[in-house]
């Protein structure tokens, strides 16, 4: 019974790993995202090759879109941290649950081959002591 437990706390294991490689694979996603929006709003920075007054215009009106992206994806990467951290966390817990099943399984087992040797040892100890009875009587006789 509580082999079956532990294989479920296992697989639980396992599948909080999971999530945490794909919030991993989200999270460097995002990061990669974040870094190109900054690299192109640092482009847009660059005024000095516009020399109309409407490509100013549409240029100032690009950055402040773009800085609202650049925002809400800095939010974005601040929130999959969160949830990373959160995830270790769950992973860091149920490592512990399992480790302490694991544990505790071991120990029964280790018990129990205890408790069969001591049986087994007794049982030999009883056909020994037989054994030496018998072998005792019949010299007797």
């Amino acid at each position: 019974m509580l082999d079956k437990f532990k294989d479920l706390q296992q697989q639980k294991l396992e599948q909080l790993s999971k999530q945490r490689s794909e919030l991993n694979d989200k999270l460097v996603g995002q990061e990669q995202y974040l870094e190109q929006l900054v690299q192109y709003q640092q482009a847009l920075t660059d005024v000095s090759s516009h020399n109309h007054a409407l490509a100013l215009q549409n240029q100032h009106g690009m950055q402040q879109q773009i800085a609202k992206v650049v925002d809400f994806q800095e939010q974005q990467v601040s929130l999959t941290q969160v949830d990373l951290q959160r995830q270790n966390q769950l992973i860091k817990q149920q490592y512990c649950h399992y480790k302490g099943l694991e544990i505790i399984s071991n120990k029964q087992a280790k018990l129990a081959q205890q408790k069969k040797q001591q049986q087994e040892d007794f049982t030999n100890d009883d056909i020994a002591t037989l054994a030496f009875i018998r072998t005792n009587y019949q010299q007797e006789k």
